[in-house]
């Protein structure tokens, strides 16, 4: 009887009910809590945080997590502070760039923030910005592991990458959700083929993709998603929410 209701309202309503659970690649918080424990995440990387979309959204996602969020240019770094101000001390924000070394670099500017990019050149306006490591700020910060590193930064992200090298090679990161397009093109992406290259070399499994993103114009072929890495040790079959791999003493 359940199952014909459903069906019969699925018909009518023309949409798909999940009674227990959304299908894998659905929703990345619902799956990392059914998968890990969304409290069991405690410390969240948000590299390229733009005016503090997902600085928000991790604040209510996470609600355990101390988030640090990362953003160069000085124009988007004051917004970043006005649109997370009525947020606890959870959010740290912190005004520099990520990528393979440290020192400053050029970043070109545009009307709209979101596609500032260190290094496709789309702009005439430039600023001089500070870049980082996610192995330094870690080392400087005395963070031993990061559960989740988003890393949105307009074509940077295998710099980014690189500069974890030493977190990534003893699996002190645990989850790495990263824009990228499907095939390389010369648009502000990462080829998905050069990031699976990247995260395997350090053991990383493909845990879903996630908000595929149709072109603007209306062609019918995805622009970009984000797909979403794992350690080798969250990837174990018998990882649960009970024995979250990362801070379980060997």
């Amino acid at each position: 009887m359940k199952r014909y209701i459903k069906n019969l309202f699925e018909k009518k309503l023309g949409i798909k009910i999940f009674r227990n659970t959304l299908p894998r690649g659905c929703d990345l918080f619902h799956d990392i809590n059914r998968w890990y424990g969304i409290n069991n995440f405690q410390v969240v990387f948000d590299v390229g945080a733009n005016i503090g979309q997902s600085a928000i959204q991790y604040f209510s996602r996470f609600p355990s997590a101390e988030i640090y969020s990362f953003e160069p240019v000085s124009s988007t770094f004051e917004k970043l502070k006005r649109n997370t101000e009525n947020l606890s001390n959870r959010v740290r924000l912190v005004n520099s760039a990520m990528g393979s070394s440290r020192g400053k670099k050029e970043i070109n500017i545009n009307s709209d923030s979101r596609v500032n990019s260190i290094k496709h050149n789309v702009s005439t306006t430039k600023e001089w910005i500070v870049i980082d490591t996610v192995d330094s700020f870690m080392e400087n910060k005395a963070i031993e592991i990061v559960d989740f590193v988003k890393i949105d930064t307009e074509g940077y992200e295998l710099e980014v990458i690189s500069g974890a090298k030493n977190a990534l090679m003893e699996e002190r990161i645990g989850m790495l959700f990263i824009e990228s397009e499907p095939i390389s093109t010369d648009r502000s992406f990462t080829a998905f083929a050069d990031l699976q290259e990247a995260m395997n070399s350090y053991g990383y499994k493909l845990f879903g993709i996630y908000e595929q993103q149709m072109h603007w114009s209306g062609e019918k072929d995805i622009l970009f998603f984000n797909p979403v890495f794992v350690s080798q040790k969250m990837s174990e079959q018998d990882v649960s929410p009970n024995a979250y791999p990362l801070r379980v003493t060997a």
